[in-house]
């Protein structure tokens, strides 16, 4: 596991991920865009979809990847488990309010 550090954020690769929908992602690595040179995130899901397939790679922008997400629904963002080492399960944190009433929360959780 190694950790990517760029802008004053953070990622680790091999990090394992919730999303703030609730899927699960393991963090393969950081690359550049071609054109931009902008850091993504190249991380995979850990589930299978009749969409995607098994196990999707991904890629986002790091600043979306760590960044926040404002939701217009408060109800839909009550907070996540984040799990610690040795699989212990503790709360969340939830998002501050944002404006027009909407919550942010982080896209992306560390869980272990």
């Amino acid at each position: 596991m190694g950790i990517y550090n760029a802008d004053e954020k953070k990622v680790i690769v091999g990090g394992r991920y919730r999303h703030f929908k609730g899927g699960e992602y393991v963090v393969l690595g950081v690359a550049r865009s071609s054109d931009t040179l902008e850091h993504l995130v190249v991380y995979q899901g850990t589930y299978y979809s009749k969409e995607f397939g098994n196990q999707p790679i991904w890629t986002r922008p790091l600043s979306d990847f760590l960044g926040e997400k404002v939701l217009e629904d408060a109800k839909k963002s009550e907070g996540f488990l984040a799990q610690k080492e040795q699989s212990s399960l503790v709360q969340g944190t939830k998002g501050s309010f944002a404006p027009k009433g909407g919550t942010k929360v982080k896209r992306f959780e560390l869980i272990s």
